[in-house]
């Protein structure tokens, strides 16, 4: 009886010994390895311009050498894409703007991981704007007049005002005498400047950097309301990714400042530094978008 019990009591510890060292193969395995759908990323970003292609190429140049992951650079053609080729699995990583950021968040198909900072600032702001000589002063001002957004997929762009005119108790549809979209916050500027429309919707850091080459525009354009802080041009990864490699991607981003190689590359970037990004910086965009 007593050598029964004792076969029985080994082959249980045996058993435990062999669920213990299965169950740490795979977290070891879970770990240390990149799924390898994601041996090769691409990194999406919004822009057909080639020098800023390749100001991004030079980013992806140096992940590839530190982060044992192989990236490209993919120009995407609108902020709406984004979320079509990340739900598509045709994009793993992306630099977003706030609204399409909260929707990968949302939806949990990525996640945030940092973001650029220039001069202490890494977020924006949205602006309405009207002509100086207008005599529009307020969203009120602007029922049944023509305005300008940039894009319906944009929260300066479209999704603030929005929010604004639902606050007010206006349906955004009905509002104006007539919207378009427009693209850019520079081709918003000139139709309100020009007349063509009567208000328009902007991106602070686009806006303030239009006045900085040409100071008059200054003095045409009231900013008649504004919203924020919103973060801009936020890194984000799929879900794919392990714990252990976003980590790993995160660190190389954060201490590229610290680095003589990585300096170079954010100073083509028009930034300082890249800083650590989270859900919770989102809160002011889930705010608009869920009003």
């Amino acid at each position: 009886m007593k050598l029964k019990n004792i076969f029985i009591v080994s082959g249980i510890t045996l058993l435990l010994v062999f669920c213990a060292m299965l169950y740490l193969f795979f977290i070891r395995n879970r770990i240390s390895t990149v799924n390898p759908e994601i041996s090769s990323v691409a990194i999406g970003i919004l822009t057909s311009d080639n020098k800023v292609i390749a100001q991004y190429q030079a980013l992806a140049d140096y992940l590839n050498k530190y982060s044992g992951v192989q990236w490209y650079i993919v120009p995407v053609k609108d902020a709406g894409s984004f979320i079509e080729q990340i739900e598509n699995h045709k994009i793993k990583s992306a630099f977003v703007g706030s609204a399409p950021g909260y929707r990968i968040i949302k939806n949990n198909l990525g996640f945030p991981v940092a973001r650029g900072e220039k001069n202490g600032i890494s977020t924006y702001d949205a602006y309405v704007i009207a002509k100086k000589d207008s005599g529009i002063e307020s969203m009120e001002d602007l029922r049944n007049k023509r305005f300008a957004y940039v894009d319906i997929n944009m929260t300066s762009g479209y999704l603030f005002p929005a929010y604004l005119l639902r606050s007010l108790g206006h349906d955004p549809d009905n509002f104006f005498r007539a919207a378009s979209f427009l693209k850019t916050t520079p081709d918003v500027v000139d139709s309100v400047i020009s007349g063509n429309f009567d208000g328009g919707a902007v991106k602070s850091l686009d806006f303030n950097a239009l006045i900085e080459k040409d100071p008059e525009v200054q003095n045409k354009i009231n900013v008649i309301s504004r919203g924020g802080s919103y973060p801009n041009n936020t890194f984000m990864l799929s879900v794919d990714f392990d714990d252990q490699t976003a980590t790993k991607i995160q660190n190389l981003l954060l201490n590229m400042n610290d680095s003589e190689e990585g300096r170079p590359i954010l100073e083509t970037m028009n930034i300082d530094r890249f800083i650590r990004t989270n859900n919770s910086d989102f809160r002011e965009v889930e705010k608009i978008m869920n009003f």
